[in-house]
């Protein structure tokens, strides 16, 4: 969603929608998906933060609320592992580690590395509950992953073939490309990983 109105939101300054001459209807939908755009934006920023895992600790640094965790990983009493649905139809892993000094979750929704992550502390007591959960991802996650793929190669050639017939090359245009095509690389991973799980089942 924030790719998508942040997007429309650009070519309606380009293209000079609110002073040209098109019919409300359009001016409206992009009022719209400029205080999409907006909200997503800071809603973005509210929640990213950065995960640190290194000499068997996890610090989790939330910036814009300047919060700091930490979790010992020597000493952890609980790893609980679950699913959930942020959006229809698709499933997401979170994982939740639990140590004397508290406790830190995240999910891959939020970090993409999430595997390499949880490889970290993974033991053979817990490992047979994250395949679980991992299977149930990938069965339901495959459908919307290669649409996902299709939206994101769409998006992809509309802004190359703009670019070309258009003749306009910026550093806005510049950091679009980048972004899409990270987009589209990181769901053809996914595609790849959750075809591998299910082949294995």
């Amino acid at each position: 969603m924030l790719l998508t109105s942040g997007t429309l939101t650009y070519f309606s300054y380009v293209k000079n929608v609110f002073t040209s001459d098109v019919i409300l209807v359009v001016k409206l939908t992009m009022v719209f998906m400029i205080l999409l755009f907006t909200g997503m934006l800071f809603f973005t920023l509210y929640k990213f933060r950065i995960l640190f895992i290194y000499n068997n600790r996890i610090i989790s640094i939330t910036p814009f609320l300047m919060k700091i965790e930490k979790v010992d990983l020597k000493n952890v009493k609980r790893v609980k592992w679950s699913i959930f649905h942020s959006f229809k139809s698709t499933f997401y892993r979170e994982v939740e580690i639990t140590g004397p000094s508290g406790t830190i979750s995240f999910s891959d929704l939020e970090f993409e590395n999430f595997d390499s992550l949880t490889d970290k502390f993974t033991n053979t007591n817990n490992k047979s509950k994250k395949e679980v959960i991992d299977l149930v991802q990938a069965k339901s996650n495959l459908s919307s992953t290669n649409f996902n793929i299709y939206l994101l190669s769409g998006f992809l050639l509309f802004l190359i073939f703009n670019t070309i017939f258009n003749r306009g090359f910026n550093i806005i245009i510049v950091i679009f490309h980048f972004w899409i095509g990270l987009f589209l690389y990181a769901s053809i991973k996914r595609k790849m990983k959750y075809r591998k799980i299910i082949k294995t089942e």
